[in-house]
């Protein structure tokens, strides 16, 4: 098929006459005929049924249509990109779905730049859409997350939406002002044809998708989605953002409980290849976003740190392309400090690749006595080992200093007291006179040992594990707050030694940075919540961010979709970070005996890689049965639980006192090996 063959099939199928589509065209009508017969006999299919009155289009003349409007667009637009002046920005942007303020911002913010800039947007539902992004007839679409990362590119936007049902406001259900899990199974629901949509609905709900009462679903929307409610069809299932300002006055939204909120992203294809104005529209975007992150003063440091952090653990369980893209995605964001406390060289090298290019914007807090031995983590004081790691570090990481070299893992009093008059103390001291490393730190879960180091005079920051779970107090602004003599008895109050840590370090000017802030991702899910509540990662940003001294939380992160629910805490509102009301009637809980996949447990006699199998388990037992996809990853570890010996050595290096041998037996038993 030629380009003009498809414009003259088109200018038929749009005048549904030959007579008008050949004086549209300026040619002549036995021409145009001609054209067509030939065009039908190259493909063997009839596309046209030629009527006295009209000129319809069969079956295969609609689909020929349709690939025939995106080819030409196609066309048109590459023709626009390469006969532009390389000078100038010109040309045309082609946008698919919705268009939220953010996008529309940095449409005008362009325009304002570059008025010879022509925006053009399209709606569809998601499939369309997609479907254009493939063919290269859209440079971009706006969708609602999850985004499949495997095809697509994407910066999550600003605006952060909440799941809810339009009911009547006579409804039973619009009495309880918000719509449970217990509600929602048993709901005719209305509902987008998305796949990927029900699934998250069916996960928040605890139930297979198979389960939800689906009433109807839809592509798009014609209309307003209040009508469907009025018939009385079912509860549809939207956000407050999709709904006009004022709803029907017979008409209530009301929202999930526990919320389920979701966010908009700027997609893309995968090395998708953009014209200029294209390339710094997608840049007007993301630097629209930088500018949300907030920074800290890291306390005597005096470094300007982001508020949240990059923990980078785990990071070799990841293709090495992937783990790289996720660091630098994170610094798009905004995030500036990263913890590198894991000695193996491949998640080395792999942090040494992503801070490369802008090493000096990073804050690095690298952990001296955390070395590799045999293959496996070992923490040490002696120098025969911690020296050589140490410089490991430096050279995969790809820098001749660290911001923060961290003495590594004091838990013990008498090992802190131990190390003042070391051979240890004596090389940090020397890195630290020499310039290698900037400011000395330590990490520690002990609260009197991180209160010995912020008191000790040269100790100027902290890593240190705070959530939720491990000292419930209300939020406040006021630190006098944080230390009063009496407290809400259904809080229990704060622990006394956090407390005094807490205050030390605000008096010697230590600053915080936080590990563990989500408990291992347990405080996302009611199940395994000490509270019986889930959190959401928002919220326990905010309880760790409003503890004296604190000044970033490092998050582990896998998919940039968890860097953004982390970033997500800079545009949250009060309401979304409030964490008090969640946990006010909560009893006290300790994570005593909880795994939380630190890796201290390693080195193991057996070569177990222990966190990620008490992991499994973990995910697992949250299930009525193992899901395939756990027992699949299982699988593949080289090491199965079946293999520990019993020792218990792991259990002695445990902060949390997990009994490690008592679960890899259940984990045996679990997954039969």
């Amino acid at each position: 098929m030629e380009v003009r063959e498809l414009r003259y099939f088109l200018a038929v199928a749009r005048e549904e006459n030959i007579t008008r589509a050949a004086e549209s065209l300026h040619i002549a009508q036995p021409s145009l005929s001609k054209q067509l017969m030939e065009l039908e006999k190259k493909l063997g299919k009839k596309l046209l049924i030629r009527g006295k009155r009209k000129i319809t289009l069969t079956e295969e003349g609609v689909l020929l249509r349709k690939r025939a409007e995106e080819i030409l667009e196609l066309v048109e637009k590459t023709q626009q990109e390469i006969s532009s002046d390389t000078e100038d920005v010109i040309g045309d942007i082609y946008m698919g779905g919705g268009t939220p303020p953010s996008v529309l911002g940095a449409a005008a913010k362009l325009r304002e730049r570059y008025p010879d800039v022509k925006f053009h947007f399209y709606s569809g539902d998601a499939t369309d859409v997609s479907e254009r992004l493939n063919h290269g007839t859209l440079d971009f679409a706006v969708m609602l997350q999850p985004i499949d990362n495997v095809k697509y590119d994407f910066f999550s936007l600003k605006e952060i939406s909440q799941w809810g049902i339009l009911a009547k406001k006579d409804d039973p259900f619009s009495s309880g002002k918000v719509i449970t899990k217990e509600d929602i199974r048993t709901m005719p629901l209305i509902m987008h044809q998305r796949i990927g949509l029900q699934n998250e609905i069916a996960h928040w709900a605890e139930m297979d998708v198979e389960d939800l009462n689906i009433a109807a679903t839809y592509n798009v929307v014609h209309g307003s989605p209040i009508s469907f409610v009025q018939q009385g069809l079912g509860y549809f299932l939207t956000t407050r953002e999709m709904l006009a300002p004022e709803l029907d006055p017979e008409v209530c939204f009301l929202p999930l409980e526990p919320q389920l909120p979701t966010r908009q992203a700027l997609v893309w294809k995968k090395h998708a290849v953009f014209s200029k104005a294209a390339e710094i529209f997608k840049s007007i975007i993301i630097d629209q976003e930088e500018k949300v992150m907030k920074t800290r003063r890291l306390g005597k440091t005096e470094l300007q740190v982001s508020e949240i952090g990059f923990g980078g653990e785990w990071l070799e369980r990841h293709p090495e392309e992937e783990s790289i893209e996720l660091i630098h995605y994170a610094s798009s964001k905004g995030i500036n400090i990263l913890d590198c406390w894991m000695p193996d060289p491949k998640s080395r090298n792999i942090i040494g690749e992503g801070i490369k290019e802008n090493r000096s914007q990073w804050f690095i807090q690298g952990h001296i006595g955390s070395t590799w031995k045999d293959e496996q983590y070992y923490r040490t004081r002696e120098m025969e080992y911690v020296r050589p790691a140490f410089e490991d570090l430096l050279k995969r990481l790809q820098t001749d200093y660290i911001d923060l070299g961290m003495i590594h893992y004091v838990d013990s009093e008498e090992e802190w007291d131990d190390l003042q008059q070391s051979e240890y103390m004596d090389y940090v001291m020397e890195l630290k006179r020499t310039g290698v490393i900037r400011h000395i730190g330590m990490s520690s879960h002990n609260p009197k040992v991180a209160k010995k180091a912020a008191e000790s005079g040269y100790v100027e920051m902290i890593l240190f594990s705070i959530n939720p779970a491990f000292d419930m107090l209300p939020a406040s602004e006021n630190i006098d707050t944080m230390f009063a003599e009496e407290f809400d008895s259904s809080l229990k109050g704060i622990d006394a030694d956090r407390a005094r840590l807490y205050k030390a370090c605000e008096e010697n000017d230590v600053g915080i940075t936080v590990m563990k802030g989500f408990a291992g991702g347990r405080l996302f899910d009611e199940k395994r919540s000490p509270f019986g509540v889930s959190l959401t990662p928002v919220q326990c940003i905010h309880y760790a961010l409003t503890r004296p001294a604190v000044c970033s939380i490092m998050c582990g992160y896998d998919t940039k979709e968890q860097v953004n629910d982390a970033v997500a805490y800079e545009t949250a509102t009060e309401e979304e970070k409030d964490y008090a009301s969640v946990i006010a009637n909560a009893p006290f809980h300790s994570y005593k005996g909880e795994c939380t996949y630190c890796g201290h447990c390693k080195p193991c006699a057996a070569d177990l890689d222990i966190a990620m199998i008490n992991k499994f388990y973990d995910l697992a037992t949250m299930q009525p049965e193992v899901p395939a996809t756990i027992r699949s990853h299982y699988e593949l570890l080289e090491h199965k639980a079946s293999e520990c010996i019993g020792c218990q050595e792991c259990e002695t290096r445990c902060p949390f006192g997990v009994p490690i041998a008592e679960r890899m037996e259940k984990t045996a038993k679990l997954f039969g090996c």
